[in-house]
């Protein structure tokens, strides 16, 4: 049952190893629509005391959109839209974004 999975989320924050879907703020286009379109992996939680962005996400295949920056952006708890310990539960997420449903 897919549609349970959602609710099946008893903690209301993501961890580490989740896969994330993002809406950057940046200026930069590419990167906001690179963030928006694929999904990310959580690789580091750091304290919020330390630093604004207290999330490092892993995208693959993402150098060309980074640059200098590699694979991993630092992303804030509000630009992260939806987390899961399974892939395929954004699929979904990805399919309507793409067809704008």
């Amino acid at each position: 049952m897919k549609y349970i999975k959602t609710y099946e989320n008893i903690d209301n924050e993501p961890k580490v190893d989740d896969y994330v879907l993002c809406e950057e703020e940046t200026k930069d286009e590419n990167v906001k629509e690179y963030v928006k379109t694929h999904i990310g992996q959580i690789l580091i939680i750091e304290d919020l005391l330390k630093t604004m962005y207290n999330y490092k996400v892993f995208y693959k295949n993402s150098n060309k959109y980074f640059g200098n920056n590699g694979n991993c952006r630092s992303m804030e708890r509000n630009e992260i839209i939806h987390w899961s310990k399974n892939k395929e539960d954004l699929l979904p997420y990805l399919t309507a974004n793409k067809y704008n449903l």
